[in-house]
């Protein structure tokens, strides 16, 4: 039937990215109402695909990827279509039609007005894609493609098939939009803008390592450089921890950029030393980038001819019990917890960096090898008190450092 007027004339808002939602006015069916999973994946199908008219068949195959294992899966489908309809019965108090069926077909009533966030997200994306438009004027519709997106497309159904699908294409144009609009940005110099665009992007995307790149970029430009190489480390420690990787050249070559943003020309000298100091007040060790720590390394070296300081240097590397590199399930979480007891066993005057996806190299200053054979233990120690995984072996090195 069609759609009556006054409160009927309210557009439907249908929200898919980060979450599921069905709004009219200030009435809504979300997806933590809880009903069976079948409706919603139901719903959002037919919302998904609402101008498209869609056969039981296709609809079976959707709900019912084993369709063998549903006795009548005809007399089912009716059964979710009723229960749909009648959950949806709530967003107005007429009897509006939001799910239709002609001939042996099931459909979205379009004649309800609807949005669809979705679709917009789309649509400012490709209004932004056209190159004929100023460069003003496409920053712009991205930046509304960016606001739009929410999270991923329908999370708590991103085991089904279609979904993934989906999934993937909208994560991919996100990337694209970020990306772009972070190389406009960079075009007019609006530094600061393409700091908010990538901050909240790298929350949203966090192994996207072009939308790090750039925010690091965008730091340098803006004169952050604390702030650049704070995140710098800190992309260096997650793709190393969480995937067990390490960044592309191009990205590690950033941190000769922020090195040459800290030489730049500063006559005040608190100004240098609020650019030097360290983020945030830590306990423990300095953990740092590998490259950060051979440099570490080789001042402590040359200080020895002249001090005659005696400093050692310690590996500690987590195996299986075979003396393999452990199962990747199990070295992610260990080399976290170790990572954690490195740094609290030691002082802030020490330095820690990840050698490899099972080892953390450390210094120790000022410490004789008895003390650094004791610190090792205590290492050990903590770290057995916290992984229990009888599969996990931990072993230990310590050697002097050789002067420069």
């Amino acid at each position: 039937m069609g759609v009556d007027a006054g409160e009927q004339s309210l557009p439907i808002e249908v929200t898919m990215l980060g979450y599921f939602a069905v709004r009219r006015g200030d009435r809504a069916v979300t997806e933590d109402d809880g009903r069976t999973k079948k409706v919603w994946i139901l719903m959002e199908y037919l919302l998904a695909n609402r101008h498209s008219d869609i056969s039981q068949d296709k609809l079976i195959e959707v709900l019912w990827e084993d369709v063998e294992k549903c006795d009548d899966p005809y007399h089912a489908l009716k059964n979710l279509v009723y229960r749909a309809r009648k959950m949806l019965s709530s967003l107005s108090d007429d009897k509006t039609e939001y799910i239709k069926f002609v001939r042996n077909t099931y459909r979205w009533n379009n004649d309800i007005p609807c949005t669809v966030d979705v679709e917009e997200f789309e649509r400012y994306w490709s209004e932004a894609s056209d190159k004929e438009k100023s460069i003003d004027e496409r920053i712009s519709l991205y930046e509304k493609a960016l606001s739009i997106y929410g999270g991923e497309f329908l999370p708590k159904s991103s085991y089904v098939n279609w979904v993934i699908a989906k999934s993937s294409y909208y994560t991919s144009i996100y990337n694209e939009c970020v990306l772009r609009v972070c190389s406009l940005l960079a075009d007019t110099k609006r530094f600061e803008e393409m700091v908010g665009v990538c901050e909240k992007a790298v929350v949203i995307a966090p192994f996207e390592e072009q939308i790090h790149k750039w925010l690091i970029y965008a730091y340098i430009n803006c004169k952050k450089s604390s702030k650049a190489m704070a995140h710098y480390e800190y992309v260096l420690d997650l793709f190393q921890r969480e995937l067990n990787v390490d960044l592309s050249d191009s990205l590690r070559n950033l941190h000769r950029e922020i090195v040459n943003g800290v030489n730049a020309v500063e006559t005040d000298l608190s100004v240098i030393k609020q650019d030097l100091q360290e983020v945030c007040e830590t306990n423990g060790a300095f953990y740092c980038d590998y490259e950060v720590f051979k440099n570490i390394y080789r001042v402590l070296a040359r200080s020895m001819l002249r001090t005659g300081q005696s400093i050692h240097v310690g590996l500690i590397t987590l195996t299986d019990a075979n003396g393999d590199m452990p199962d990747e399930r199990d070295i992610k979480k260990a080399k976290e917890q170790l990572r954690d007891c490195v740094v609290f066993s030691l002082r802030k005057g020490d330095a820690v960096a990840s050698y490899s996806a099972s080892q953390f190299i450390i210094t120790l200053p000022l410490t004789t090898f008895e003390n650094g054979q004791m610190v090792l233990e205590r290492i050990v120690n903590r770290f057995r008190s916290v992984n229990k995984n009888p599969n996990i072996r931990v072993s230990t090195r310590l050697n002097n450092v050789d002067p420069t």
